[in-house]
């Protein structure tokens, strides 16, 4: 399958049905306060909202109709009125979180809700909101200090539209603003209702830290732009109308001080093309996948002049770059359905030797964390499943891990295991879930046999000693949330009703569905098993989105509703 472009919403991290999960996941979530009596008091006696703590050490709503408030006080206190779905003792109140932003504020994703670049384009981390069809960003950096107006007084919160464009998301997602990296790129100003089978027309915008306002990279009829998903330099490729004639056009390179980016050709036939993070060179090709085109390298600065463009191969079916942007992998066709893998050393723009032969697709793999751990490479391969080769190193092509035949394969951070699966229900989209050792490529850990898993966005916490995956699919996204000590392959479910996890630094940041009620707990990490450490924390309660800040990922910004109304809130992890 080829890979057009760096894809949105970090997908070039994440296999094509971790992508449709993650998409599912990150959607709005409209759900009850947490019911009276379902908290442990936090240090001091410190409750969320108008709760207080009871006598029994549990957070109460005085307000309460049914007077919950009064029953835990009193002897006969008893269970909450839901059986909690994480099978430990009550969560514990988190007491650092708080809100930092004044009125309404609903956070546009997840982790590209925030700039994630690492390293990053400034030492501060900024976050967008809407607020119906305005599209602000605020710096989360600064807001962990203290409460930021976000009236247009305050610099540290910069209105970027009030002319958002809204609908369009759930018919071409692509649409929906994010930070590509430390770059926001978001669509306004459109020209037609949302429409399926009309994509979006208007203008597409790009604001990175430092800049005083956001630029405009099309015309008034811009279609759609792309940038690396580690990207911390402001470079970016959009197509457009030309508005003399109305015809296609493209336009690539370095974002000017007044917006605008370089003409790069006209649109004659179908575009591909990436730019790695460090925004030095650009890679694109006018034909991939069944009909294969020339891949052609250009140096963004000189991006205009047409004689400074290097022909790398005469035809590729597929092509993109690696996470940290230090490679580019291609696959160059011979043959019927098959074709031979290569690399090219983008920092000199010279291609590499050849990776292997007879492969008809391959995945790029990254760590989890924005890290480069190798590729893989698929021969003999069907829609759903390959002979799978792991290229660690590819320097040493020939020492190549043959996992196997697998569908798909995620790596971990040190490289030690990979993630495979092998059986599908097709009907359902889901998987077993195995561990292997990549030194023998024998089985660590079967963490799941049966096909009733889904590919998760991160396999393994970032010391690779404990590997994670979904369980029980139930309603389309909850699932049974299960880690694994590694290589032990102790086991431990840390939630039964999930829709999303978040490894951290020695902790588990997950969202856990208590009733209608979702929660955005942390619970601490002992290596060497899969125990829990105490209770869970409780960050935040009725949580729709939440993003961890790289790259020290000890603050965590989320949206909470407080009398059906949004609120943006920050927390400081254990």
């Amino acid at each position: 399958m080829p890979s057009p472009v760096i894809r949105t919403l970090r997908e070039l991290r994440t296999p094509p049905a971790a992508f449709a999960l993650l998409v599912l996941i990150a959607g709005c979530v409209f759900s009850p306060k947490l019911p009276s009596g379902q908290l442990t008091c936090g240090a001091g006696g410190v409750c969320p909202g108008n709760q207080i703590c009871s006598a029994q050490g549990r957070c109460c709503d005085p307000t309460d109709e049914r007077a919950q408030c009064s029953r835990l006080i009193g002897a006969d206190a008893g269970a909450p009125e839901t059986s909690p779905s994480i099978d430990v003792d009550q969560p514990v109140a988190l007491p650092t979180a708080r809100r930092f932003v004044e009125g309404q504020a609903w956070l546009v994703g997840g982790q590209d809700g925030c700039t994630n670049a690492v390293p990053p384009a400034s030492f501060e981390r900024w976050c967008a909101f809407t607020r119906k069809q305005e599209l602000w960003v605020v710096n989360a950096t600064r807001g962990a200090r203290g409460m930021i107006k976000c009236d247009g007084s305050d610099p540290d919160c910069l209105l970027m539209t009030s002319t958002l464009a809204l609908g369009y998301e759930g018919i071409y997602e692509y649409t929906r603003p994010r930070f590509h990296g430390d770059m926001l790129l978001y669509y306004a100003d459109p020209l037609h209702a949302p429409t399926r089978g009309e994509p979006f027309r208007g203008g597409v915008h790009a604001w990175m830290p430092g800049w005083v306002k956001p630029r405009k990279l099309t015309g008034p009829e811009g279609l759609r732009c792309y940038a690396h998903s580690e990207t911390s330099v402001p470079v970016a490729f959009c197509s457009d109308r030309d508005p003399a004639d109305g015809h296609l056009i493209v336009h690539a390179g370095l974002v000017g001080p007044e917006g605008g980016l370089p003409r790069l050709d006209r649109l004659e036939a179908t575009f591909y093309g990436t730019l790695p993070p460090n925004g030095t060179r650009f890679f694109y090709s006018f034909g991939v996948g069944a009909r294969p085109g020339p891949l052609m390298m250009a140096p963004v600065a000189d991006i205009a002049d047409r004689t400074k463009h290097v022909q790398l191969s005469p035809s590729v079916s597929w092509f993109s770059t690696s996470v940290e942007g230090s490679s580019l992998f291609a696959l160059e066709p011979v043959g019927e359905g098959s074709g031979t893998l290569f690399s090219v050393d983008v920092s000199t723009g010279n291609r590499r030797g050849n990776l292997a032969t007879g492969v008809q697709r391959a995945d790029i793999m990254w760590d989890g964390f924005g890290k480069d751990v190798g590729v893989v490479a698929y021969e003999n391969a069907t829609s759903t499943v390959g002979d799978a080769k792991l290229i660690l190193d590819i320097a040493e092509p020939a020492k190549a891990v043959a996992l196997g035949r697998v569908g798909s394969v995620l790596v971990s951070p040190d490289r030690r295991y990979s993630y495979i699966t092998k059986t599908f229900d097709l009907s359902r989209g889901e998987h077993d879930a195995i561990v292997v050792d990549n030194a023998t490529s024998k089985t660590t850990c079967e963490l799941q046999t049966e096909p009733r898993s889904l590919t998760p966005f991160h396999a393994f916490t970032p010391d690779s000693r404990f590997a994670l995956w979904s369980d029980r699919i139930t309603g389309g996204i909850f699932h049974e949330g299960w880690i694994a000590a590694l290589p032990s392959c102790q086991k431990r479910r840390f939630s039964g009703n999930s829709s999303l996890y978040y490894p951290v630094p020695g902790g588990l940041l997950f969202v856990d569905e208590v009733g209608e009620a979702p929660r955005l707990l942390f619970e601490s990490l002992e290596e060497g098993t899969a125990e829990r450490i105490g209770p869970p924390r409780l960050v935040g309660y009725d949580v729709d989105r939440f993003a961890v800040l790289e790259p020290d990922a000890r603050t965590v910004v989320f949206d909470v509703w407080v009398d059906d109304v949004l609120g943006l809130y920050i927390a400081e992890l254990p």
